[in-house]
């Protein structure tokens, strides 16, 4: 190996400007959290998330052509839910998650459509909403409760861009937010156990505003 002309190469390369491409955009979309298992004594129940609505933002860019970063931020909002055997009781929810992702695309930034696969996490802050009563049915399973819980979350998802022009760009993704599960907001009645481990699904579409820079190496 010629070790002149490969520290001469690089060199060049290190003095060339590099293409930087800044994005914000605004997010609508859809949630769903598979219920987790409550056991009390032989008897069980399910409880969970349900589904919600998403709205949000997101900040990022592409320094790299099959690498960028961004923070993201989503509030949605439903219901908590418990059932069983029939039985079933909802009580309002709403969900803060804010998340940094690296985005790691097969196709460079010059491409009109890009795929992607974004790995990250967060925080995710779950807030019941509801009106308690100690009349809540399946009280003997768990409580719903008017409480805030600070839940840590990673963040695995995949989609893609479309540039629709120079500066607008359509995005279509899923991801899910992994973390432990609730213990105060849904909350396991005395001698119940839940479930320890919850994920929540979403899909959404977002519009973005796109527009670059160049960054000097030196």
């Amino acid at each position: 190996m010629n070790w002149k002309k490969l520290c001469c190469a690089a060199t060049i390369a290190s003095g060339v400007a590099s293409a930087q491409i800044w994005e914000f955009g605004v997010v609508g979309g859809l949630g769903y959290a598979p219920n987790l298992s409550v056991r009390q004594a032989s008897a069980t129940a399910s409880a969970g998330l349900g589904h919600g609505a998403a709205v949000g933002v997101y900040g990022g860019e592409d320094t790299y052509r099959h690498f960028g970063g961004e923070v993201r931020y989503l509030y949605s909002f439903g219901n908590l839910e418990a059932s069983s055997n029939g039985a079933s009781v909802r009580f309002g929810r709403r969900t803060h998650t804010i998340a940094g992702d690296i985005l790691i695309y097969p196709r460079p930034t010059e491409s009109r459509v890009r795929p992607f696969l974004a790995l990250g996490g967060g925080v995710e802050i779950l807030d019941g909403t509801g009106r308690e009563s100690a009349a809540q049915p399946l009280g003997q399973f768990v409580a719903l409760t008017h409480t805030r819980e600070t839940l840590a979350v990673g963040d695995v998802g995949a989609g893609f861009k479309i540039a629709l022009s120079e500066h607008l760009r359509l995005r279509i993704e899923a991801h899910d937010y992994a973390g432990p599960s609730p213990k105060k907001v849904i909350a396991p009645a005395p001698g119940a156990s839940i479930g320890s481990f919850m994920n929540e699904i979403v899909g959404t579409i977002s519009l973005a505003f796109a527009w670059s820079g160049r960054i000097e190496a030196r």
